[in-house]
C-alpha cells in the first residue's frame, strides 16, 4: 500500500476501513513513523495563509486518528514503508496544498519563486543566503535579479562581474556583496545596512548606504535614519529585553513582527524598566505580557499598534 496515499485520503477523510487499518499498523511500527505521521501538524501552521484550507486542520486530524484507526481492527499484513517515505509524504501533502489554494504553478517553481509560509532560509542559485519572512514572496531568474514583495535578510555572495539587484515596491537596492535587511509593501520601504554598503535607487534619488544606515520611504518621502534597534532582529525566534523602556520595546516588538508603532499625545514620561524573554510567541500574547507589567493601553489598526497610555 502506498502510503503516500494512505496519508493523503486521511487527511481529506476518504480513507476506507482497510486504508485505516493499513495507516493504524505502519503507525505502530516504530516511533518514527509515528513523529512522521505528527508532522502533519505542520499544516496547522500553514492555516493562516491557506486560505480556507481549515477543513484539512492537522490537529484536528491528528486527534482523530487514535480513536479511527483504533475502531475498526482488521487482520492483515501491510509493507511498511521507511520514516523517510513517510516524511516525504507530508512534505508533498503540505507542499501540493499550499500551491493549489496560491495558484502557483510548476512555471513559476521552476524560474524560482519562493512563499514562505513561516521564517525560513533560502539559498539562491548563486549561493546567496535569504531569511524570508512568514507572508512573503521572493523570486529569482538566475541572474542575481531578485523581486521581493514582504520582508526579507539577504548575505550576498560577492560577485564583482554580476551585481545583485533586489526589485523593491519602492525603488531598487543593488550590491556587489553584502548584509542588510529590507521591508517592503504597498505602503512602504525599509532598507537597513548591516555589513559592506548598498546603493539605493528611489525615482531620481541614488544614495550610498554604509554599514548601519537605515532609509525609509513612505507616502512618497524618503528618510535617511539611525535605528535605536536591529531592524533584522525578526530573524531570531527570540525577543530578549534586558532593563529596556517600554518605548524601546515597543518599537522593537513593531519590528520584529513587521508593524508600524505610533504614539498618542500627552503620555507620561517612560519610567518603565522590562526584563523578560519571548521565544516564538504570538504578538498577542507579547502585548498581553507587556501589558501586565505596564498596564499598556494599546489598539492595533491594520498593520499599526498605537499605544495610548501606559503607567508603570
Amino acid at each position: 500500500m502506498n502510503i503516500n496515499r494512505l496519508i493523503s485520503r486521511f487527511v481529506m477523510k476518504k480513507a476506507d476501513h482497510e486504508e485505516n487499518e493499513a495507516l493504524k499498523q505502519w503507525k505502530d511500527e516504530s516511533e518514527e513513523n509515528l513523529q512522521a505521521l505528527r508532522q502533519l501538524t505542520q499544516l496547522n501552521s500553514m492555516s493562516d495563509e491557506l486560505h480556507g484550507y481549515r477543513e484539512t486542520d492537522a490537529k484536528a486530524a491528528w486527534a482523530r486518528l487514535e480513536p479511527r484507526l483504533d475502531k475498526d481492527k482488521k487482520t492483515g499484513t501491510v509493507r511498511y514503508l521507511r520514516y523517510a517515505a513517510a516524511a516525504a509524504a507530508v512534505l508533498l501533502v503540505t507542499f501540493m496544498a499550499y500551491r493549489f489554494i496560491n495558484n502557483v504553478t510548476s512555471q513559476e517553481v521552476e524560474k524560482g519563486v519562493y512563499l514562505a509560509t513561516e521564517v525560513q532560509k533560502v539559498t539562491l542559485k548563486d549561493g546567496t543566503l535569504v531569511t524570508l519572512d512568514k507572508g512573503s514572496r521572493l523570486s529569482e531568474d538566475g541572474t542575481r535579479r531578485i523581486t521581493l514583495e514582504g520582508r526579507a535578510y539577504f548575505d550576498v555572495v560577492h560577485d564583482t562581474e554580476r551585481p545583485f539587484f533586489v526589485k523593491l515596491a519602492h525603488g531598487s537596492v543593488t550590491v556587489l556583496g553584502t548584509e542588510f535587511n529590507i521591508s517592503t509593501s504597498t505602503d512602504y520601504t525599509e532598507v537597513f545596512v548591516t555589513e559592506g554598503r548598498v546603493r539605493y535607487s528611489y525615482d531620481n534619488n541614488n544614495m550610498i548606504l554604509n554599514k548601519g544606515d537605515f532609509i525609509e520611504v513612505r507616502k512618497g518621502a524618503l528618510k535617511t535614519l539611525k535605528p535605536a534597534y536591529a531592524p533584522e532582529a525578526w530573524t531570531s525566534t527570540t525577543l530578549k529585553f534586558e532593563n529596556q523602556n517600554l518605548m524601546s520595546v515597543m518599537q522593537q516588538v513593531a519590528s520584529y513582527y513587521d508593524y508600524r508603532l505610533e504614539t498618542s499625545e500627552g503620555l507620561p514620561g517612560d519610567n518603565c524598566r522590562i526584563n523578560t524573554t519571548f521565544t516564538n510567541e504570538k504578538l498577542e500574547d507579547v502585548l498581553q505580557e507587556i501589558q501586565v507589567l505596564t498596564s499598556l493601553v494599546y489598539e492595533i489598526k491594520g498593520k499599526t499598534i498605537i499605544v495610548r497610555s501606559f503607567k508603570c
